[in-house]
């Protein structure tokens, strides 16, 4: 049997562990994949392709209904339903889901059973409307973002803490950051916003202040098509 695979968009660890449990146990050959920021989940549809999308309304930055409306905007990818999940769901919620051309708009609370069936029922539906191609494709015949690629923003909304230097930890240094890595840092320096601009390394801005991120080199215009699209 064709293996489901289901991206994930959601900030919540625990969402994505227990939503990729009850879907592989109900639906035969479902694997879920998982991606904590809307940059990160376009990525990664252009390079797995999924046959359908999870995305949390509530996302920081560029919210479940921004990145819908991305990811209908790219032909490559308009073909895949996505169903959006939000902490609380209202009638305007559910009307700008629609607008945005998401196929179903649920609360993060929905109950397993009308998870599967809805995810069962998008998912068959997808299958009738793409032409057969297998799911993924390699690296090479991805897209790639502009060469000067600066990330949607990612806010928060709780306090934000006084101007301090983000570091990358020694021992995850690579020649490339990675997006979750530095996405994890804004977080926990209380940052809104994270930067990402050929010519300069990383940064977060912090209470209207761009801190960069210590331990990591000048971004090229491989390195932002790389950390966003990988």
């Amino acid at each position: 049997m064709a293996e489901t695979r289901v991206l994930i968009v959601h900030e919540d660890k625990d969402f994505f562990d227990s939503t990729a449990r009850v879907l592989g146990e109900a639906i035969p050959g479902c694997a879920s994949i998982g991606a904590i920021s809307a940059p990160r989940g376009l990525g990664m549809a252009k390079q797995h392709r999924p046959n359908l999308i999870i995305a949390d309304g509530d996302l920081v930055g560029m919210d479940g209904y921004k990145f819908t409306a991305e990811l209908k905007s790219d032909p490559e990818l308009a073909d895949i339903p996505v169903l959006i999940v939000a902490g609380e769901p209202t009638e305007a919620s559910a009307l700008r889901a629609r607008q945005v051309g998401a196929a179903g708009h649920l609360p993060h609370s929905v109950d397993a059973a009308t998870l599967v069936q809805k995810v069962s029922g998008l998912i068959g539906a997808g299958a009738e409307g793409q032409s057969g191609t297998a799911p993924g494709v390699t690296a090479g015949n991805a897209a790639v973002a502009p060469a000067t690629a600066v990330a949607e923003p990612v806010g928060v909304s709780s306090g934000v803490p006084g101007p301090a230097s983000a570091t990358v930890d020694a021992s995850d240094r690579s020649d490339v950051p990675h997006v979750d890595d530095l996405l994890r840092i804004m977080i926990d320096q209380g940052g809104s916003d994270l930067h990402l601009t050929v010519g300069s390394p990383p940064g977060v801005r912090v209470r209207g202040n761009i801190v960069p991120v210590e331990g990591v080199k000048v971004l090229t215009s491989k390195d932002t098509q790389e950390m966003l699209l990988n």
